[in-house]
């Protein structure tokens, strides 16, 4: 029987999109075994061997100090998968950039990109040490390079050791493209990461990722930086936070950015919904709410209990870092007052969603509060939803939206939503309170009711896109192995 070899364009293209599964698969579940599998294609011929090869050094991101360990056994370029000269992804560690700097100068010469790793747990609390940014300008190649920043900052360190010495601040001259942070504030007595306000203010990243705790009964930690944040004028293309809320008035002024085009975050919902229900905060006085949040920043300590005066948004200078509506850390620090500004500061954010002309994908969810909470269980005030209903409506750049929110997974809002608005492409379900067969459900019903000329799909998020693409996948691999 003759054999027909593949074509080289489709073989590249088959064993790239094996390679983005398999890591895929890696960077969600884990699965080690599923990320070196990618490497076995390798050994299967020289063709595969070059494509492999070019694969991974384009696409995969090791530590410097694991590629340097591997080459004191085998220095051999020609025969690594990982060739120093030919690696485009970098990942150093914040306490080892004076280090390897130079080393990247002199012989990672087609690097585009560096990681900076820090976690506080395993090698100590940033705080005064913050400058050591400055080894990032000794980098030759600025003009080529971008800089993402990947942070973990744990709560449950048992020291709170400084990382090192202070550093003299300079100038930086690095470009910055993400910024990521994962952390857990429960518990973090005495400690403030007002360094991670200031990274962001000085390298102006153009993408953040804030990733909360898990929630628990105690409600997921909170970062308050976000109002800070949103004030700075940077021009942000993607903004996503996950699990953590977003204060009102950071919604406001994100929702303001010229340039951003992904926006993923959270409300608290049961404090919306107490906007409607506040009778005394209806009156007629109208709040200059452009200037009025004209503070300073201020680093508030993770411990520190959440504060609120009445009095101050007519003072000029309402700052939302440290306030919260309900319960949201496991020590009971809440505040069931509502701020006399919220209504006409939400009903701004709404008209704001409706006239944006930037945003392409846009997720609102909710978070869930801790078991002292003064909303959860409560019921939605109507008016919200019917406001939200509205707003989104009337919106025509989203393409993607996707709901993560009890209050709007429902028959009713997502036909009447796709009825009104034609230019979204897809509309994903799914929360973590939200029943996963549940959820399933209501997708069978509303297939059934969907408008005939809509081209709008509606798809559960927990699946993903790629059911059909994982199929043919696996039919190849078992192919590979026989």
């Amino acid at each position: 029987m003759m054999v027909v070899p593949l074509p080289i364009l489709i073989l590249k293209q088959i064993l790239e999109n094996i390679y983005y599964q398999d890591q895929h698969e890696f960077q969600k579940f884990g699965k080690k075994e599923e990320f070196i599998w990618t490497l076995q294609y390798a050994l299967v011929s020289k063709q595969w061997f070059a494509i492999s090869k070019q694969l991974n050094n384009i696409n995969t991101c090791l530590p410097i100090d694991v590629l340097e360990k591997s080459y004191t056994t085998n220095y051999n370029s020609e025969f690594r998968l990982m060739a120093k000269e030919s690696i485009h992804q970098l990942a150093i560690r914040f306490i080892d950039m004076d280090k390897y700097i130079e080393i990247v100068n002199c012989q990672y010469r087609s690097v585009l990109s560096i990681t900076i790793l820090h976690n506080d747990f395993t090698s100590g609390w940033i705080d005064n040490s913050l400058w050591y940014l400055n080894h990032l300008n000794k980098l030759e190649r600025k003009d080529h390079i971008v800089v993402n920043f990947d942070f973990s900052l744990m709560a449950d360190s048992l020291w709170n050791a400084c990382l090192g010495q202070a550093e003299t601040r300079v100038p930086l001259k690095f470009k910055a493209n993400h910024f990521k942070v994962t952390y857990d504030c429960d518990g973090d007595e005495g400690k403030t990461y007002g360094y991670i306000y200031q990274v962001i203010k000085d390298v102006s990243p153009k993408t953040l990722e804030f990733i909360s705790g898990a929630s628990s009964d105690g409600g997921a930690g909170h970062l308050k930086i976000f109002h800070s944040l949103s004030k700075l004028d940077h021009q942000y293309q993607s903004i996503e936070i996950k699990h953590d809320y977003l204060p009102l008035y950071s919604l406001y002024r994100f929702l303001q950015s010229p340039t951003l085009h992904i926006f993923k975050f959270n409300l608290q919902f049961h404090f919306l919904s107490a906007l409607y229900d506040d009778n005394e905060n209806d009156g007629d006085f109208i709040y200059n709410l452009c200037s009025m949040d004209n503070f300073e920043y201020r680093d508030f300590e993770f411990d520190t209990h959440y504060e609120f005066q009445r009095e101050t948004c007519r003072a000029m200078n309402v700052n939302e870092d440290n306030q919260v509506y309900c319960t949201f850390d496991r020590y009971g620090d809440s505040n069931p007052t509502i701020p006399s500004y919220s209504k006409q500061l939400w009903k701004q954010c709404l008209q704001l969603v409706a006239n944006n002309k930037t945003i392409t994908e846009f997720s609102i969810g909710e978070t869930q509060c801790g078991e002292e909470c003064f909303g959860n269980n409560e019921s939605m005030n109507q008016q919200l939803i019917d406001d939200l209903l509205e707003s989104l409506s009337n919106n025509q750049s989203i393409k993607t939206l996707y709901l993560n929110t009890n209050t709007l997974i429902n028959k009713e809002f997502i036909l009447a939503l796709v009825q009104r608005n034609s230019t979204l492409h897809s509309i994903y379900l799914g929360s973590p309170y939200v029943d996963h067969n549940q959820c399933s459900a209501l997708l069978d019903d509303l297939s059934q009711s969907m408008p005939s000329n809509s081209k709008c799909v509606l798809k559960n998020v927990n699946l993903g896109n790629d059911d059909v693409e994982d199929f043919l996948l696996i039919i190849f691999r078992e192919t590979v192995q026989k």
